[in-house]
């Protein structure tokens, strides 16, 4: 009786060990199917060309953005 309900619990917890180990390298496939990010990179200046410290700059039609550094510089 013993050896019955020990194979039935082997039998039973089979599908979740190999399904823990299965999932370990279950995003490794899916490289291939990431978006590509585009970057944009460059330098806000004013009128005068003197670098605009923490201006917004948003992607238009996005909600992807970032604001300039010290040096009005994006990316």
């Amino acid at each position: 009786m013993l050896s019955k309900r020990m194979l039935f619990s082997v039998f039973m917890a089979s599908p979740l060990m190999a399904g823990s180990s299965l999932s370990a390298f279950a995003g490794i496939g899916s490289v291939g199917w990431m978006q590509q990010a585009n970057v944009v990179e460059g330098i806000v200046t004013d009128v005068n060309g003197e670098p605009v410290i923490g201006a917004s700059v948003v992607v238009k039609g996005t909600s992807n953005g970032t604001i300039t550094d010290l040096d009005g510089k994006f990316s």
